[in-house]
């Protein structure tokens, strides 16, 4: 008997099922025009997010709260886990230094602009509202009240300045990003 010849994956798939045969094409094409654009997907990632290593940095800068001159540490705040909540004062100091223009919608009009209904659908769906900046701080206002005992005063959100010594962080000093009263 002569040997058989083997054929290649995706002829084996035409085969057998061409409806997946399809779907794995559309993917891989789908995926290719992706890495072209520059998109990263899961769980495809382009080399340059692993490419180099991180410098090292002197100083960091992470976003805080002071209430009435005094900072807070916000790892010890109930409720809302540290990492959460700093994500949370980072991304409102980013719309404050944007004069509140979310980033994102530059993104989705790049991106979908020809498609109107899945740009406004985008938009309803991953940006924040208009009003987010005095929702937060009602949030802001009434989670301080209930885990710090603010009935009220000012509260500032800072940029805080560290430096790390080889054993801790120190705080260098701060700069007052936005501040707000909260009254009951």
């Amino acid at each position: 008997m002569p040997p058989q010849r083997k054929s290649w994956f995706l002829i084996q798939v035409y085969r057998l099922d061409r409806r997946l045969f399809w779907l794995l094409l559309i993917f891989v094409a789908g995926q290719s025009f992706f890495i072209y654009k520059g998109v990263e997907t899961v769980p495809f990632f382009h080399w340059g997010m692993y490419s180099s290593a991180y410098p090292a940095k002197t100083e960091y800068h992470t976003t805080g709260l002071a209430v009435d001159d005094s900072l807070i540490r916000i790892d010890q705040l109930k409720e809302i886990p540290p990492g959460y909540l700093q994500s949370i004062l980072d991304r409102y100091a980013l719309l404050n230094q944007q004069a509140f223009h979310d980033p994102i919608l530059d993104v989705i009009h790049h991106r979908l602009g020809s498609f109107p209904a899945f740009e406004t659908f985008a938009i309803s769906r991953l940006t924040d509202p208009p009003n987010s900046p005095q929702r937060f701080e009602e949030w802001l206002c009434k989670y301080l009240g209930r885990n710090e005992g603010v009935a009220s005063g000012t509260i500032k959100l800072v940029d805080c300045r560290y430096a790390w010594d080889s054993t801790r962080f120190t705080l260098i000093n701060y700069s007052v990003i936005d501040s707000f009263h909260c009254t009951r």
